[in-house]
């Protein structure tokens, strides 16, 4: 199937100088993109690296009619930039994205032109997770769904190590095939872990909790430009100084600090490759009166200044 898809993109399939690597390498090249494909398959699960160079904006619609069940992807992003259109999600340096793919449903996305694209991904369905070695099984597909869409930072950071060391694993070892089989195991891990963890945490919210933050975190996503402070929440919410941070903590995974920077820069992000505004009116715009801060938390988050961002978006 994927050796299939990749054809139909323009990928051509060759063989690395030395031939004693495992897994399969494509390359491509034309207007739009150039660079190498490589997947390893063990069983039902699929470990891929794409590294690419994106020379124009190039979209991307992957459509799943010919699966028989629905599977999990994780993709880590090393270098990136561009969207998940469906839904949408920006794609930016040093972040993960996971969705589950199910029958007939199609994926689509846009990386923009002027950036490098490097990400480490892997794909495996419920079925071949109860076979493996976690040996667990599923009542439905929504609890599948349910415990490998939830993460946080602390998941990125350990799918981030994970990957970084598939990335530099020379691929002509002897037994290489082995490490990746317990590089898998170690991403299954963690994204299982994850989920428990956040469950074991959230159990500690009573259902007025929840809604309390629940009513702080929708404030904040429609007033992300205004200056928000912890009192004003503290009235929104009805909880204590301390209980709003600990319960907005333990909710979101994330200070009401972060929460705030990381929703204007996401939306920053979102007007600067849509608008003709500078750096410094897209930071007004989203509630910083310094550019500086601006750019220094769009690095911080976004792995790339906003300035390179808008000087290849208008190339």
């Amino acid at each position: 199937m994927i050796s299939k898809h990749l054809k139909t993109l323009g990928f051509h399939e060759f063989v690395p100088f030395d031939t004693k690597y495992v897994g399969k390498f494509y390359k491509i090249k034309n207007d739009f993109i150039s660079g190498t494909y490589w997947f390893y398959k063990k069983n039902d699960f699929i470990l891929d690296i794409q590294d690419l160079q994106i020379k124009k904006d190039y979209v991307s619609s992957t459509n799943y009619s010919v699966v028989d069940s629905s599977f999990y992807v994780s993709t880590y992003f090393k270098q990136a930039n561009g969207d998940c259109l469906s839904p949408y999600v920006p794609m930016t340096n040093n972040s993960l994205l996971t969705h589950v793919a199910t029958k007939n449903s199609t994926y689509n996305t846009i990386l923009h032109g002027g950036f490098p694209y490097l990400a480490i991904g892997l794909k495996f369905d419920a079925k071949s997770l109860s076979n493996s070695r976690f040996d667990i099984s599923f009542k439905d597909y929504q609890e599948f769904e349910k415990i490998f869409l939830q993460y946080n930072d602390k998941t990125t950071k350990n799918i981030k190590m994970i990957s970084d060391q598939i990335l530099n694993l020379d691929k002509s070892l002897p037994g290489v095939d082995l490490i990746l089989d317990g590089k898998i195991m170690e991403w299954i891990g963690v994204s299982i872990s994850s989920y428990y963890d956040n469950l074991s945490a959230k159990s500690l919210l009573t259902k007025d909790d929840i809604l309390a933050i629940e009513k702080a975190t929708n404030y904040i996503d429609n007033h992300y430009m205004l200056d928000i402070n912890q009192g004003l929440l503290e009235k929104i919410t009805l909880l204590s100084g301390t209980k709003l941070k600990k319960c907005f903590k333990i909710k979101t995974g994330l200070t009401i600090t972060e929460y705030v920077q990381r929703k204007r820069i996401d939306m920053g992000e979102i007007i600067l490759a849509s608008t003709d505004l500078n750096v410094k009116n897209v930071a007004e715009s989203v509630g910083y009166s310094s550019h500086s801060r601006f750019s220094e938390l769009y690095k911080k988050y976004k792995g790339v200044s906003p300035s390179k961002v808008k000087f290849n978006n208008e190339i």
